[in-house]
């Protein structure tokens, strides 16, 4: 934690980059870089990566099935995500018609905009609750260079109070480069 901190403190200082934290990895977590897509995030030491058709890249818990972290990337003639419409109604829609099977009740739980480096994004978590169990994401979704980014990562609910802070950290983490 002390290197952590120290780490911060460096980058608050100015002494790195900003992309330096990110560069070096963070305690716990491997950093998945896309020089092609021009994205990268992090992710928990110990997932692995896994093919999926329709997904850019997929981690995955190797026990915990429903512990991910994903990219999808569409072509798109929008140069910002603004462009598809508000943050409420692009939201929604991506929970309830793209991320979520049919028939899930989905339940949002925040959304946010953000800017960073020019680009729109915009970060929101979710439930989707199906007979078995109850799946909790957070997505990051921006476009860039012609392309749609959708990032999610999450786990089931049942675990939710072990890996939240940690899913917090890789939802964050990602970003385009």
């Amino acid at each position: 934690m002390q290197s952590g901190m120290m780490l911060a403190g460096a980058a608050a200082a100015g002494v790195m980059g900003p992309n330096a934290a990110m560069a070096k990895g963070v305690k716990g977590f491997q950093v998945h870089k896309d020089t092609g897509d021009r994205y990268e995030f992090l992710y928990p030491f110990g997932w692995e990566e896994i093919y999926v058709k329709g997904t850019d890249i997929l981690f995955k818990d190797i026990i915990e099935p429903l512990e991910t972290a994903s990219v999808t990337v569409i072509q798109t003639e929008k140069t910002s995500i603004k462009e598809y419409g508000d943050l409420a109604d692009v939201t929604t829609s991506l929970a309830e018609k793209v991320l979520t099977p049919p028939g899930q009740a989905v339940k949002m739980v925040n959304a946010k905009e953000k800017e960073e480096n020019g680009k729109t994004y915009y970060v929101f978590e979710f439930t989707a609750q199906n007979p078995r169990y109850v799946r909790h994401s957070m997505v990051s979704a921006a476009i860039d260079n012609g392309k749609y980014f959708i990032f999610v990562t999450g786990a089931s609910q049942k675990r939710w109070d072990i890996m939240g802070p940690k899913l917090q950290k890789v939802a964050e983490s990602f970003k385009l480069v």
